[in-house]
């Protein structure tokens, strides 16, 4: 009975909704209000309360403040709880970072309207209240000039006590965006120990991106290398990744890492590459990746060869870089840019365009070897 009595006031409530959020701030005067009102309609008046007397009513009256006693409870419970929003802080990592020029932002959709950011350097901010954000799943895209680069889940999760959360966001293999709160160092670290080879190697070059142009992220890779926790063969080939960010012990890592058997044989040949940066082992170390590259080194025979079938091509990408230009290494990376992997596909592609100095437009095969056909450069043999 009461639900038909009552049951014009729900959609007048829900038109005021916006009106109500702003009594937040009054909501127990509200109630307070309500109850003192449904109080005199049930007594007819006749009482004190503190400073606050009402005196006796009629009837008419107390039909009348019970009304408005029962409209102004409605009204407490209709005001919507205050929304506690948080600083959203974020980074996102590219694998290929896109040109300065680019225009990049990142939208968070729930249920209304999304909230709106711009990466700049690779990071953005939603700062309250204006622009801050709940606690909770979003569907966050990605986007630039271009159109969106990808969209996922997002969780955003208060830090503590803290007013704030934090939002990593890094590029996969295959342009696709992995989410993680907190750190992104450790957080690319831990993507560094995926199963998934390609995901490994994307998280290498990515630390090793940001260790070179950030001292203190350079610092603290060479912390984790020296620590001696599973964190240290990872820290330790993003330091090697390129010869700008190693040093005498990264370089004594990587010998260590060449040296010994290892369960993965490709960790030890990307071992092997970076000594290219120890002036006094070069000439060493192309023997050695030349020998990988035709398929002669007795690493060959330390593992099954299923689990060796790519570093013929990992070496002749190596020696590609170093500035070799031989048949064997052209071959190798003719093969590579028919890999089911995107990442080997990608660099035989770099290689082969800096084999033959000229940017060719198009990674397929057939369209290479007949451009090569036309303007094969003359090669030494291995």
């Amino acid at each position: 009975m009461l639900e038909q009595w009552f049951s014009w006031l729900l959609p007048i409530l829900q038109f005021l909704e916006p009106y109500l959020s702003k009594l937040q701030s009054v909501s127990f005067l509200v109630l307070g209000f309500g109850a003192l009102l449904l109080l005199a309609a049930l007594i007819g008046g006749g009482f004190k309360i503190q400073s606050v007397e009402i005196p006796r009513i009629g009837n008419v009256a107390r039909a009348l403040s019970g009304s408005l006693g029962v409209l102004s409870v409605s009204v407490f419970f209709s005001i919507p709880p205050e929304i506690q929003t948080l600083d959203l802080i974020g980074e996102v990592v590219f694998q290929n970072p896109p040109s300065p020029e680019d225009a990049l932002g990142i939208r968070l959709y729930r249920i209304d309207n999304p909230v709106e950011a711009i990466i700049s350097n690779g990071r953005f901010e939603f700062r309250a209240p204006a622009n801050g954000v709940q606690a909770g799943l979003y569907r966050a895209e990605i986007y630039s000039d271009q159109g969106t680069l990808d969209d996922l889940t997002v969780s955003v999760a208060r830090k503590g006590a803290d007013r704030e959360a934090s939002l990593v966001l890094s590029q996969g293999p295959y342009g696709e965006f992995i989410a993680a709160s907190g750190d992104p160092i450790q957080h690319l670290v831990n993507l560094s120990k995926r199963k998934d080879w390609q995901y490994r190697a994307v998280a290498i070059d990515q630390l090793n991106r940001l260790a070179r142009a950030d001292v203190a992220i350079r610092n603290d890779l060479i912390d984790r290398m020296k620590s001696g926790t599973p964190d240290s063969q990872a820290a330790a080939f993003a330091l090697a990744e390129s010869c700008d960010t190693q040093n005498r012990d990264v370089l004594a890592f990587m010998q260590r890492v060449w040296s010994e058997k290892q369960p993965i044989p490709y960790q030890r040949v990307r071992a092997l590459a970076s000594l290219l940066c120890d002036g006094a082992q070069v000439d060493l170390v192309k023997q050695e990746l030349f020998k990988l590259a035709k398929h002669s080194h007795h690493l060959f025979a330390e593992y099954p060869r299923a689990a060796t079938q790519g570093v013929p091509n990992m070496a002749a990408y190596y020696l590609t870089l170093a500035g070799e230009r031989r048949s064997c290494l052209l071959g190798e990376l003719l093969k590579g840019i028919e890999s089911p992997y995107k990442i080997v596909r990608d660099r035989s592609f770099e290689a082969l365009n800096m084999f033959v100095g000229h940017r060719i437009v198009s990674a397929e095969s057939g369209q290479f070897r007949d451009w090569l056909g036309q303007y094969m450069p003359k090669l030494d043999d291995c």
